[in-house]
């Protein structure tokens, strides 16, 4: 934890202060209002949840996050961070929010425990494809990629099939090509909208249950 606060501190730049101090078990602990930044399972002394949304970071988080074995959530939204390492052995990892960054690339590889992805508002260039495959379908229910630059096209209908997956937004990138099947029932959000996307448009986003949104593409929209 010391490694990411300097990690992510090296202009100064936080808008809050955390004092370090190592007691004479070697005990980490953290000062100045912890508690609305950090959560803590006491029974085994790790640390299960980081909340550092609008505080000044920036630059690229440390590997050494892959040593909070049992983290759950990560929430860095509203800072600038550009990078992250990979999460693939945060095992216990939940929730995954680094939205509003300045993200450009990533490794995107996830680990399968995680259900909600939001890294919105970045400036991610990446194949849409390549990043999917980072991901597991099975516990994830909610995706958000919007604003950002994805592109190519989506040639796997897993995800958009998927039993759990609930709110997913594709919204102002660059994909392309036919929409792959969508499950059918209600969606909390379906938002394909400002793409690429061409052929015909699929019926799922006209259910009275689908909270959808698939303006500005190329859909061949006779309905």
């Amino acid at each position: 934890l010391q490694k990411f606060y300097e990690a992510l501190n090296s202009d100064q730049s936080w808008s809050i202060t955390w004092e370090f101090t190592v007691d004479e078990d070697k005990q980490f602990s953290f000062y100045q209002s912890q508690s609305d930044y950090l959560e803590w399972d006491l029974t085994s002394k790790t640390l299960t949840k980081i909340n550092l949304t609008n505080v000044g970071l920036a630059g690229a988080v440390p590997d050494g996050i892959n040593a909070l074995s049992s983290l759950q959530q990560l929430i860095l939204s509203k800072n600038k961070i550009t990078s992250l390492p990979t999460l693939a052995s945060n095992n216990q990892l939940t929730t995954l929010d680094v939205s509003y960054n300045s993200l450009t690339d990533y490794d995107f590889t996830f680990p399968s425990s995680l259900t909600d992805i939001k890294l919105n508002n970045n400036s991610i260039e990446k194949d849409i494809n390549t990043f999917l495959a980072g991901i597991t379908i099975a516990a994830l229910t909610t995706l958000d990629v919007s604003d950002n630059k994805f592109s190519g096209s989506l040639t796997s209908s897993t995800l958009l099939n998927s039993a759990t997956l609930t709110y997913v937004n594709f919204g102002y990138n660059k994909i392309s090509g036919n929409l792959p099947s969508i499950r059918s029932g209600a969606w909390d959000k379906l938002d394909v909208s400002y793409n690429q996307f061409s052929g015909d448009f699929p019926t799922a986003l006209t259910s009275s249950d689908t909270n959808s949104n698939a303006k500005c593409n190329l859909f061949n929209c006779n309905r």
